[in-house]
């Protein structure tokens, strides 16, 4: 049976996706968002999500033999210097999982409160595209997680199909995702540089935070970590920036009661 972890994720990005199909933006907006291409895009993002997942659940766990012929000199140089022991990661797991509450501050700006449902449409294609592709790398990767290699982590965790899904990291992607993610959705309607400067800081540091504590716990190697983040990072960004309007309609921030609203000025 599929994880629990996993399926409820399936079954939320589904829910997800049925709640926040894309609606029309407003004129104000800086998004513009194509409902025929939506559907390919969320769709197939959809398709991969789901389907990655079970493909990693199908692969093959080791066996008793496998676990006892591993040898740390296989592995890379770079990777083998930063290997460490096992122990549970219950910090990298509370900062990843608290990680898909950022999007929610979206709901405290009355503009983005107002493109709440194109928003959400984006934000499910950007987790359902970053997840679905981490999971696809993991099943045919099916790289060996450092703690195979320590002889004192529990016996249980090497023979978990868990222990093949390796590369690359599935907390580091989905956080740089959400932190990513919100950080440009910000930036297209902040004319606060500073907050600007503070956000993009913080999306920087907290998922490096993650994929430091997956590599510090023995659940990752570092190439691992670092692949995740440029993926879920380069996907946070670039959703945003596909369904950014064009440039013949740009969006002028204003000022709005000490916040940031927005005023469309229109050329041809």
């Amino acid at each position: 049976m599929l994880p629990i972890r996993k399926f409820g994720l399936a079954i939320g990005v589904v829910a997800s996706a049925l709640v926040v199909w894309p609606g029309d933006a407003g004129a104000d907006s800086p998004y513009d968002l194509n409902r025929s291409e939506e559907w390919v895009w969320m769709g197939t993002g959809l398709t991969l999500c789901v389907g990655g997942l079970f493909a990693a659940h199908a692969v093959d766990p080791l066996t008793p033999a496998q676990i006892e012929a591993v040898n740390r000199n296989d592995i890379n140089s770079f990777d083998r210097g930063t290997m460490n022991p096992y122990r549970e990661d219950h910090a990298g797991d509370a900062l990843a999982l608290s990680s898909f509450l950022v999007p929610l501050a979206f709901l405290a700006n009355d503009d983005m409160r107002e493109d709440a449902q194109t928003l959400g449409a984006m934000w499910v294609e950007a987790t359902v595209w970053s997840e679905g592709l981490a999971q696809v790398a993991k099943s045919i990767a099916q790289r060996t997680r450092p703690y195979v290699y320590d002889p004192d982590a529990p016996a249980y965790k090497k023979t978990q199909t868990e222990a093949r899904l390796s590369f690359y990291s599935a907390h580091a992607t989905g956080t740089a995702m959400n932190c990513f993610f919100m950080a440009k959705v910000f930036s297209d309607y902040s004319s606060n540089k500073n907050a600007e400067i503070a956000l993009w800081s913080g999306a920087v540091l907290y998922p490096a935070l993650v994929g430091f504590f997956r590599v510090d716990s023995g659940h990752h190697f570092t190439t691992d970590a670092i692949v995740g983040l440029v993926v879920g990072g380069a996907i946070g960004y670039l959703v945003p920036a596909m369904h950014h309007r064009d440039t013949g309609a740009s969006v002028a921030p204003t000022s709005n009661n000490g916040g940031f609203g927005l005023s469309a000025t229109f050329s041809f």
